[in-house]
C-alpha cells in the first residue's frame, strides 16, 4: 500500500510539473515501496517487493493511478505498452524488496540484530 501512495503521488506532481518526469514518478515510486515492504518483511524479500508493485499494476488497470507510459494507438501496441509497462514495475518491485534482505546494501546500522 505504502508503494501505491508513494507512486500515485509523485506521479501526480510530476506529471503537473513536467509530462517527461511523469514516467519516471511512478518506477521511483515502486522502487521506493518495494524497498520499504522488503524491509518490513522477516522472509520473502522478492516476494513482497513485487507484491508491493502488484498492489499498484491493480489500480493502475482500474484507473486509479496512471500510468507510466501514454496509451498507444492501436489495439496490439497498447497490449505491448502495457504488459511491458507492468512487467517492468512487478520488476522493479521485487529488485527492490530484494536489495531490502539484510545481507543486501543498506544504510542502516544494524545495531537491532543479535549477533
Amino acid at each position: 500500500m505504502v508503494a501505491v501512495i508513494v507512486a500515485a503521488l509523485l506521479g501526480f506532481a510530476a506529471a503537473a510539473i513536467a509530462p517527461i518526469s511523469g514516467s519516471v514518478a511512478p518506477i521511483s515510486g515502486i522502487a521506493i515501496g518495494g524497498f520499504l515492504a522488503g524491509k518490513r518483511a522477516k522472509h520473502h524479500f522478492l516476494y513482497h517487493g513485487a507484491l508491493a508493485a502488484a498492489g499498484y499494476v491493480v489500480l493502475e488497470g482500474i484507473g486509479v493511478v496512471p500510468t507510466p507510459f501514454p496509451p498507444a494507438e492501436n489495439a496490439l501496441a497498447d497490449s505491448v505498452a502495457i504488459i511491458l509497462s507492468d512487467g517492468t514495475l512487478l520488476a522493479v518491485g521485487a529488485l527492490a524488496g530484494w536489495l531490502a534482505r539484510p545481507g543486501g546494501p543498506s544504510s542502516f546500522s544494524d545495531t537491532g540484530r543479535a549477533r
